[in-house]
């Protein structure tokens, strides 16, 4: 089962984000710097950027050439309409790959990690490709085919002065045009930069406008720092700052059981082991510290 931050992310690399084509010299840049000043970036100056809000725990950025822009981003249901512009930037510390089912080597090239992304973000996911087979009728399933993402050819862009290599592949679909770049901005931090466009409005412009954003991304933060973010802690801080039993219960583990489900059980230690186990393998998002102060407040409490 997907988790949350995959359902999230995989609608945002897949919405239709239309653009306006850009002129040909491009517009005069500004910089952007995080409010914590981990993250700085270059973005075009007739622009309006915000950080991704911060109920989808992303880190990152979002860009457009209007507020109205912005708002439809993330907005559920709702497609940007033509003429408007918009890209996303997102940091992803390695260690939170498996939980959204990527597999990546030890050692990988960028290519390795594009190609990755791609399959993530603008692929599908197989058991539900099957389970959809399974049931559609002929005439649903050529409908699924056509509405399948089409990846292109993996290229290497080499984006700034100091010769930084991304990954860079565009995306097509029936409703969207696009592209992902990608590459390890610092050690164990991946940056993600999506861009779609209305089909037919992806221009060479575009690309070159969207290399260019990647290419001036600089991150001074660790992948712990983002991994304390993901798992619920603050951004910096000490992770024993989140091990309190009742708030991880309320915060994490109500994805197969409601609270007041929890609240009116009555287990003991190997009952409660194995309900926050299952709870576990059903997407709580718990590192093994965490899981162990849930387990003691249950038992202590209920």
């Amino acid at each position: 089962m997907k988790h949350r931050l995959f359902a999230l992310l995989a609608v945002l690399s897949l919405a239709a984000v239309p653009l306006t084509v850009l002129a040909q010299d491009g517009p005069e840049m500004e910089e952007f710097t995080s409010e914590d000043g981990s993250l700085t970036l270059q973005y075009p100056a007739d622009w309006v950027i915000e950080p991704i809000p911060p109920d989808l725990v992303l880190p990152g950025v979002m860009m457009g050439n209007t507020q109205e822009t912005l708002d439809s981003m993330f907005g559920e249901g709702e497609n940007l309409a033509e003429g408007q512009v918009g890209i996303a930037v997102l940091l992803l510390p390695l260690d939170i790959l498996p939980f959204m089912e990527i597999e990546l080597a030890e050692e990988f090239t960028v290519e390795e990690l594009t190609q990755a992304m791609a399959d993530t973000f603008a692929g599908s996911d197989d058991e539900e490709d099957m389970e959809a087979e399974a049931t559609e009728e002929p005439a649903d399933a050529e409908a699924t085919e056509e509405a399948t993402p089409s990846v292109g050819e993996i290229e290497v862009v080499e984006v700034n002065e100091d010769g930084l290599e991304v990954g860079y592949v565009e995306v097509t679909s029936e409703d969207s045009d696009g592209a992902i770049v990608t590459y390890e901005v610092a050690e164990g931090v991946i940056a993600l930069v999506i861009v779609g466009a209305f089909p037919g409005e992806y221009t060479e412009e575009m690309r070159e406008q969207t290399l260019a954003v990647a290419g001036s991304i600089q991150f001074t933060g660790t992948a712990e720092d983002l991994m304390n973010t993901f798992m619920g802690g603050v951004m910096g801080g000490d992770t024993g700052a989140t091990l309190d039993g009742d708030a991880l219960v309320s915060e994490r583990c109500t994805v197969c059981h409601s609270r007041e489900r929890i609240d009116n059980a009555d287990k003991d230690e190997a009952g409660w082991t194995a309900t926050v186990d299952r709870m576990i393998s059903n997407g709580a998002e718990l590192n093994e510290e965490e899981r162990e102060a849930v387990i003691a407040y249950l038992v202590e409490t209920h």
